[in-house]
This record gives structure tokens, sequence and C-alpha cells, in this order.
């Protein structure tokens, strides 16, 4: 039985497996799903996803154009690069649940050099303490004061720990003594 069995049952290799021995590269490439369309002179491609990285497209010698189906702008990609198999690479920023048409139909060569990548915003320390008042009714304390900002889920008050709702913090002014002046 497992002899004629095997000879039935042959593993496929995969479809990426396949169309990689023909020598044919993937058509879309990064960490979103998508959907690609042809005509006579474009390709279209709509992605949905989130987070910045980096796409790689089966589309060569064309610019890449970002289309915004939110706002319905349109504006070239700013840092796109060919990549070493002839396909194109192109860097975006999707936010949570974010989508953009990315469409090439002019001709085009990725600039020379990249773009500098902007500084990171400088980080700031918040000191408390802080007084954070709590929307009635949701079995928090009207406010409550902490010396740092730490996780409610840790906090030993039942009504805060468990709390759901909205709440405004506000930083509390310490103290300074003036001298006074003679």
């Amino acid at each position: 039985m497992r002899r004629l069995a095997s000879g039935l049952w042959v593993r496929a290799p995969a479809l990426n497996e396949t169309l990689k021995a023909k020598g044919l590269l993937p058509d879309f490439e990064g960490p979103c799903d998508y959907t690609h369309r042809r005509t006579s002179d474009s390709d279209i491609y709509f992605v949905s996803g989130q987070r910045a990285a980096e796409r790689t497209f089966r589309v060569s010698g064309k610019q890449p154009e970002v289309w915004d189906v939110v706002s319905g702008t349109m504006s070239d990609a700013a840092n796109w690069r060919a990549s070493h198999d002839g396909r194109t690479i192109v860097s975006l920023d999707l936010p949570e649940n974010g989508s953009a048409f990315i469409v090439f139909r002019k001709p085009g060569q990725p600039p020379q050099s990249q773009p500098p990548v902007p500084p990171k915003p400088e980080e700031k320390t918040l000191s408390g303490p802080w007084t954070v008042s709590f929307e009635p009714g949701r079995g928090a304390p009207e406010s409550a004061v902490f010396e740092q900002l730490a996780a409610w889920n840790e906090h030993p008050n039942e009504g805060i720990k468990f709390f759901s709702g909205k709440a405004s913090a506000r930083s509390k002014p310490t103290k300074v003594s003036r001298p006074t002046i003679r």
C-alpha cells in the first residue's frame, strides 16, 4: 500500500519554488496586502497595511507615484530605488489600517542619492507629580495624584486599575521659592 501511495502522491513544488525555478520574480514583496492591475501603459498596485517599510514591485524604468486614497492627492514617491534584480523598491509609511495606490505610468529613473533621513525627535522626560481627573460614573475616583506616569492596570486602587473611559492628566507645577528683594 505504501509503495502504491508513494507512486500516486508525489510532492508537488510550491508555486513560489516553481516561479523561482522559471526565473520569474514575485510581483510584489512587502509587509502588506496588495492587488495589481496592468493597463496598456501603466502598472497600478493597491497596497494596504501599516507601518513604514520598503515594498518591492516588479516594475522597472518608471517613476512610482503615491495616490492617497483618503485625501485624493497624487505625488511622486520621494524615496525609491532600483533593485539589483530589475524591480523597484519604494519606501512607504502607511498609517494603521492605511492604504494607497502606487502607480507606475511615467518613465523615470531613481534619484542618484537618497534623501536624508529625518532626525529623530528629541526625547523629553516627563516628570510629575501628575493630577489625573477621571470621567465620572466609571468606578474611578474623581482624581488621583501620580508621582510619575505609570500603567493604570498596576495601580492598587481597583477603580483606577480597571478604569475604562476618558481621563486627563496635568502636571502639578513645582513650587519655586523666590528670594525676597529688599
